[in-house]
Parts: C-alpha cells; structure tokens; sequence
C-alpha cells in the first residue's frame, strides 16, 4: 500500500499557512495544495520556494473568496460581494459558457502560481469541486497545458457503502479518463481518522494507493485539529516503521533553508 499525506487550504490563513509548513518541516505530510485566490496564498507560495519542487499543487477553486478573473459566465456562482457561493455550483447548470469561464479561472490559478516561482505538481480542488463529470474536458485542458500527471482521485472512503451502482459506474469511467493518458490518480482518497479506523478494522487489506486528506490550521471542523494531533503523535510514521511491507510513505520534502511564514 502506498500512501500520500497531503494538507488542503494552504494559503487560507496565519494558522493554516504555519501549521503547514511546520509539518511538511517535520516530515509529517508529502505535499499540500495551495488555493490561488485565498488571503494568504502570496505568503505561503513565498514559503514554499524553501522547499524541495514536487511538495505542492494547486487547490482549484470555484467555492470561496473572490475569483481571479471577471468572467462573466462564472456570475452564476458569486454573490452580491462578487465572492463564489459554497452552494451555487451543485446548483448550477454545466453549460458551455459555464465550462469556458470555469476553465479561464482555473488557469488563472495554475497562472498565478506559475507567476510566483512555483511549479505545481498536482491538481485537486476545494470542495472537491474538480470531480464534478462535466469538468473532465477543462480538468484534461489543464493538465495537457500545463503538463501536470497527478490528479486526486474520486473515489472517498467515507461513502464507498452507500454509493449507488449509478454512482460507482460514472466514477469508474472518471477514473478511466483520468488514467487514459498516463495520469496518477490514488486508489482511494480517505481523511486520516478514517484511515486509521480503517487500518484498524482491517478494511484496508489490499488497498494499492492511498491519498490521506489533513486540514491543518483550519478550524472549520473540530476533526481537522483531530487530525493534526493524530499526526504530531508519530502514529502514521510508527505504522509505516512496523509494517514496512504492506504501508509505504512517499519521502517528505524536506526545506532547503528554515522557511518563513510571515504574511
């Protein structure tokens, strides 16, 4: 089994920001994903240049906070604040004017780090918005474009029992489009208290790839700090010691030089 340990919402405070780059310091996390048009994205993509390249991707962004472009097709998810709602994609149709304003925004994004020095090595995005089928041909665009091979994948643990035969084929297919071209996409994609229980109850037993999802520094849910505190114990890193034969761990970056995370 090989795991990946990546920490969402890099850029999205101090707290977020700090926290991140202290465990990626310690080797506690492989990656994070950096959200392009956050508060503090232009603080953390400064940091990030202390760090080994592979270390970071982009967390497209189509749920919170200002977009980068003024696309006119992207009005139907903003608010009266010109911000994207959390809840108007699911609601909203996948037209093509849609899908190209879309498109323009998440290149944007991959731009405004580009911009700055950073190469991204991975596409995931906030909310998970990237998994929605009709934005396979823009997510494809993108990484065609920018020449980037690893995706997080569909398929989340925590509702893999409930899923209807609907639901399990359409993600299947996903994930054929996904891997057509050579793209890395993860087994499973689970948070790290549900792979712990899951390792535990021996449901992991054959697993090939695991994409492990943290959140540190947000206190959005009380899980995240859960998480946090799961990882600062050594317990993920004691698995991957004691069942060296059945867990792998990708090798964390380490910092080039001590790394500073001053907004």
């Amino acid at each position: 089994m090989r795991l990946r340990v990546t920490a969402d919402d890099l850029g999205l405070s101090q707290a977020v920001n700090e926290e991140t780059f202290d465990l990626l310091r310690l080797g506690l996390i492989d990656s994070a994903s950096i959200i392009a048009n956050a508060p503090y994205t232009g603080a953390a993509i400064a940091t990030a240049q202390s760090y080994a390249p592979g270390a970071f991707g982009v967390h497209l962004n189509l749920t919170q906070f200002k977009p980068l472009t003024g696309a006119a097709g992207l009005q139907p998810l903003l608010n009266a604040n010109g911000e994207f709602r959390y809840d108007a994609l699911a609601q909203t149709p996948k037209t093509s004017a849609l899908k190209r304003a879309v498109y323009g925004e998440w290149q944007a994004q991959i731009e405004y780090c580009i911009a700055r020095g950073l190469k991204p090595a991975h596409l995931d995005s906030h909310h998970h918005v990237h998994l929605m089928r009709g934005f396979i041909p823009v997510l494809k665009r993108l990484q065609w474009r920018y020449g980037i091979k690893r995706v997080r994948g569909i398929d989340h643990w925590d509702n893999r029992q409930t899923q209807s035969m609907r639901s399990r084929v359409r993600k299947f297919f996903w994930r054929m489009a996904m891997r057509a071209d050579g793209t890395a996409v993860n087994g499973h994609v689970i948070s790290l208290l549900d792979f712990k229980a899951a390792l535990e109850s021996g449901e992991l037993r054959g697993a090939p790839s695991i994409e492990i999802l943290v959140h540190p520094g947000n206190t959005f849910d009380p899980q995240f700090e859960r998480e946090v505190q799961l990882l600062r114990s050594g317990w993920l890193n004691r698995i991957c010691e004691l069942r060296p034969e059945a867990v792998r761990r990708n090798p964390a970056p380490a910092p080039r030089s001590a790394p500073s995370v001053s907004s």
